[in-house]
């Protein structure tokens, strides 16, 4: 690519001073802590009460798969990271970006048998161009923080909705382990039918007749769904009536290894016109004049810290499940169905929201990336 007038390009080792490597491990890392604490993940969520690096610094991981980081205080970093410098040529904030923007060349790097590594002398020889005027470095990083920031009050909005959602669900009905407000309870085979789902054996996957999508454990969270990624599988006319879920069908995840997403429920709400669930998703299908199915999929998933079944589960060859008949037996609150449906609207109105946050969220992304393509490419962005 030209360079830009009064661009250059340098390697990244004549600008880099790599600090001492740490000698701490990942396990020592904590969910609190006084400082930031660097891992060889992508995700920065661990942290630790000592901290051995100071001031601005990028943080890289050398194990596993790429990451940078950018940290401007006290923190610590495992064994498996690279922390270092920037010289007062380049802002440091300005290489983080361009190397966030461009993580294919850090991919790149890492080689070896079984868990891959990035080495030193790869990263001093990685070519990086930049502007040498100071202060179109600092207009670059200004309109990148600002999209960073805003991506990340999206994020706070979010954990809000979520946290009004179970405000609104505890104002309404109480505290549902303890039926504080003495509703009247019902398992829940007296309040709909329970069934479970098709079985995925051979010949359904060989056969490339009358192909049907179909829900798998992936697809199913905690109130919500993901059909990002759907697979087919052939049903018969015959099992139509008894796999195909209906609209308002109430959907439980049987078992997924981790004890605390057994039993997540969702409700389907028709996206995909003729959909099936296989058998590891149980299904239930509401009589609508005794439990609202969005009630029902809420109190299932608000229950307690993790969800009403997660401590009611079996351990079946290393994995924690429930069956078709647990569920059957759930015994579950019952408020008058009017309160029920009350809360149903507030929650489809609330889904609306979410809809429309999703949408700026992908926008905002949309937005971010367009933008460092383009600033590191010497065009004006702001």
């Amino acid at each position: 690519m030209k360079l830009p007038t009064e661009w250059k390009q340098i390697t990244l080792g004549e600008i880099f001073v790599f600090n001492k490597k740490s000698k701490i491990k990942a396990g020592e890392g904590k969910k609190d802590g006084k400082y930031k604490f660097f891992t060889s993940s992508e995700i920065q969520n661990k942290f630790i009460d000592k901290a051995i690096f100071d001031g601005e610094s990028l943080i890289f991981s050398t194990g596993g798969n790429a990451g940078v980081h950018y940290c401007d205080e006290k923190f610590s970093a495992t064994t498996d990271c690279f922390v270092l410098k920037v010289d007062n040529k380049i802002k440091t904030k300005y290489v983080y970006y361009y190397l966030l923007s461009n993580i294919q060349i850090l991919e790149k790097g890492f080689k070896g048998i079984g868990l891959k590594h990035l080495s030193k002398e790869y990263l001093k020889n990685i070519k990086i161009i930049f502007p040498e005027d100071i202060s179109i470095q600092k207009n670059i990083i200004s309109v990148l923080e600002t999209i960073d920031q805003t991506k990340e009050l999206r994020k706070e909005s979010d954990l809000l909705t979520n946290d009004f959602v179970k405000a609104i669900f505890f104002e309404m009905f109480g505290d549902s382990i303890k039926n504080s407000s003495n509703w009247k309870t019902e398992i829940i085979d007296k309040c709909g039918i329970v069934s479970s789902g098709l079985t995925l054996n051979p010949k359904r996957r060989n056969e490339s007749s009358n192909l049907t999508p179909y829900l798998r454990v992936g697809n199913v969270y905690r109130n919500r769904l993901d059909l990002t990624e759907m697979k087919e599988i052939h049903i018969s006319k015959k099992e139509e009536e008894r796999y195909l879920v209906k609209n308002e069908d109430v959907l439980v995840v049987e078992g997924h290894g981790n004890i605390q997403e057994i039993g997540r429920s969702s409700v389907w709400t028709s996206e995909i016109k003729k959909c099936a669930h296989q058998n590891h998703i149980i299904k239930i299908r509401t009589n609508k004049n005794i439990v609202n199915p969005y009630f029902l999929s809420y109190y299932l998933n608000l229950y307690g810290d993790h969800g009403y079944f997660s401590t009611k589960s079996n351990t079946t060859s290393g994995l924690n499940t429930i069956s078709t008949n647990k569920v059957r037996n759930a015994q579950v609150l019952l408020p008058p169905i009017e309160l029920q449906n009350e809360f149903s609207k507030i929650i489809k109105e609330i889904d609306c929201l979410k809809k429309y946050q999703k949408e700026v969220k992908v926008n905002l992304e949309n937005l971010y990336e367009n933008l460092m393509q383009r600033a590191f490419k010497g065009e004006t962005i702001c």
